[in-house]
Formats: structure tokens, C-alpha cells, sequence
């Protein structure tokens, strides 16, 4: 610290400017913040950081950059089914599929019943 006589109580010798040659850092120049994560979330965020043998704090950073990046909250399209005609491969018979419904549908009646006695 240097004295500095323009300061308002440099008469009195209270006054001092503080020379340094650069700002206090810290040994990580990034921003450091508390995130608390739902379990959830850091249980895949975990799960990705050991599939990728990557830094826990890499994965952390990638995500929300994808997250945040522009076009990155597009809103899917709507589903569309698009039908295609189909038929049976020969010998398979169409009318068993109705026969195996109906006797399924018996064999839960029966059940039913049996269990309501």
C-alpha cells in the first residue's frame, strides 16, 4: 500500500491506494456457482460422465450449452401415422385371428365367474 495524498483523509495519514499489478483471481478463471440437481438429473448426468469417461463438470457444461443453444427448443412436430395396405402372407387364415379373440374372451368370462363364486 502507497499513501495518497489526494485522499480525503490524507492529512491525518489514513489514506493508502493499493497497487497490484493484476485483480485477485482464482486458480479456476470460469465462474464458480451452487447448483443443487433433482436426483434424477444427477443421476444421469453421472451416468453420462462415466459413459463418456469424461469430467463430471465437462458433461455438466455441455448439456446446458445444448440445452440454451438456439434451435435447440424446437417443438417437435405432430406424430402422423402414414397407413400402407398390407395383406396376409399366404396361409395364415384371417378368420382365426377372430376365433383366438373369441376364446380368450370365454376363457376371461369364465375366470371372472369362477373367481366371483
Amino acid at each position: 500500500m502507497v499513501p495518497d495524498p489526494g485522499a480525503p483523509n490524507a492529512s491525518r495519514g489514513l489514506a493508502f491506494t493499493v497497487l497490484t499489478g493484476a485483480a485477485p483471481t482464482h486458480h479456476d478463471a470460469r465462474m464458480r456457482t451452487t447448483l443443487t440437481l433433482d436426483p434424477d438429473v444427477a443421476r444421469l448426468l453421472e451416468e453420462e460422465a462415466h459413459r463418456q469417461r469424461r469430467p463430471f463438470k465437462q458433461v455438466v457444461n455441455e448439456a446446458i450449452r445444448r440445452g440454451l443453444a438456439p434451435g435447440a427448443r424446437r417443438v417437435p412436430g405432430r406424430y402422423r401415422v402414414r397407413p400402407h395396405k398390407t395383406t396376409l402372407r399366404p396361409g395364415i387364415d384371417a378368420h382365426g385371428f377372430n376365433r383366438l379373440v373369441d376364446e380368450l374372451e370365454e376363457e376371461a368370462a369364465v375366470r371372472k365367474v369362477r373367481a366371483g363364486k
